[in-house]
């Protein structure tokens, strides 16, 4: 079996935009996924994690270890 480091961990705390509102929540679900494009052979790689009940997905991106870093990315 095959095992990758994540950007975050589960039970990370980050804090996110959702319904326009700055929130904060736990890291509940990563999905990792390893893939090579069809069109260029290129390996390509993405993690999306899942934050509490929250049914939307957010990019490493859109996630910060504190507030005030979150305020500062607006």
């Amino acid at each position: 079996m095959m095992t990758h480091k994540t950007k975050l961990d589960i039970c990370e705390t980050v804090w996110f935009m959702h319904n326009n509102k700055a929130c904060n929540g736990k890291i509940k679900k990563i999905c990792y996924a390893k893939y090579t494009s069809l069109f260029d052979d290129d390996v390509h790689e993405s993690e999306s994690y899942y934050v509490d009940d929250i049914k939307e997905k957010f990019e490493f991106s859109d996630l910060f270890p504190t507030k005030e870093e979150l305020i500062d990315s607006l």
